[in-house]
Parts: C-alpha cells; structure tokens; sequence
C-alpha cells in the first residue's frame, strides 16, 4: 500500500469520526416531555437588555431584549432544575431548534444548553456571567 492511499484512508476516518463528534454534539440534548401547566402558569424569564455570551467553541449566543424563555418542559431527572426554553441568535442566525438555559447564582449566571446530556466539554451546561438585573422573572398562564 502507497503512502497517498494509507494517507486518503486516515483522512477519511478523520472526517468520519469528526462527522459523528459534531452529530453528538448538535442532538446531544435530553429528551424532554410537555409539562402540564402549574396553577400559577409556567415558569419564564424574560432579557430586559441584550445579552450576548460566548460557548467553548465559536457560537455567541444573543439574547434579544424582550425575548421570553419558559420553563414548559421537564428533563429526565430534573436535570439543572428549571430549564427555559426559546428562541435565541446564535452567531446572529436564528436557528429552528430551542435554545435551552437554566440560571443560577442570583441570576446572574446563565448556563447554555442546560438539557444537554453530555459533558461540559463537549458544549453543554456552559455557565457565563451575565449582567445584574439583565433579566426578569414572570409566570405564564
């Protein structure tokens, strides 16, 4: 076997494995189920300013002023307590899938993909600062 044809098939097993990493990576997240509706309605948050934070990797997460997050679904688990869902930008494209934070520390620490069933390292339950008083806390009926 020449070097080219050893060379092509490494390369190829590279792409592979990098193929089936990004996969996990992109659907790593916990199944949820619908939650039925508490009395006092669900949980949400709303951002009072634009927030912006960075993951491990390339994505900065934008969280518009005004956008609303609730807490409709449970994890297996009770993963990461209350978990809110919603639409976020994320490197300034809005994309189809939920973007899941839960917070913490007063709230001033946002966790991104907080659902996730994967290690930290591989892009779940980042936690990042976010401004005092960047967001409010309301039911929704």
């Amino acid at each position: 076997m020449s070097f080219r044809e050893l060379n092509g098939g490494v390369t190829a097993r590279v792409r592979q494995t990098g193929c089936m990493v990004l996969l996990v990576v992109l659907c790593g997240c916990a199944e949820s189920e619908p939650m039925t509706p508490p009395p006092a309605g669900y949980p949400a948050i709303r951002f009072k300013q634009p927030v912006s934070v960075r993951d491990h990797a390339i994505n900065i997460y934008t969280f518009t002023t005004g956008s609303t997050f609730v807490a409709d679904h449970q994890f297996p688990n009770g993963v990461d307590g209350p978990i809110y869902c919603g639409t976020a930008l994320r490197n300034d494209i809005i994309y189809p899938n939920p973007t899941c934070v839960a917070l913490a520390n007063g709230d001033t620490t946002l966790i991104l993909n907080a659902g996730c069933a994967l290690p930290s390292a591989l892009g779940c339950r980042i936690s990042r600062e976010i401004p005092p008083d960047s967001i409010e806390r309301l039911q929704m009926p």
